[in-house]
């Protein structure tokens, strides 16, 4: 009987190290960005909040921007959210 013996490669890949892979690291988290974002609906949010309670206290329609009293809001484009 013969003894078992492992086969030899017949390719030479096998005997060739792999190639190192480059592997990107994961990206930092970004929390600046994330309260920045925060802090940007809250202030969006109390602004146009603000606009609401005028124009409710003032009878007019919730979302109604003319340029007599956007006199704080002319920065905010809310027009273009109604376009």
């Amino acid at each position: 009987m013969s003894e078992p013996t492992p086969p030899t490669a017949s390719s030479t890949l096998e005997y060739q190290r792999p190639l190192p892979q480059w592997v990107p690291s994961p990206p930092k988290p970004r929390y600046w960005l994330h309260v920045l974002l925060l802090l940007a609906t809250c202030f969006t949010t109390l602004v146009m909040g603000a606009r609401m309670e005028y124009n409710f206290q003032h009878g007019l329609p919730a979302l109604f921007f003319n340029d007599e009293t956007s006199g704080f809001l002319g920065f905010f484009p809310g027009k273009l959210a109604l376009v």
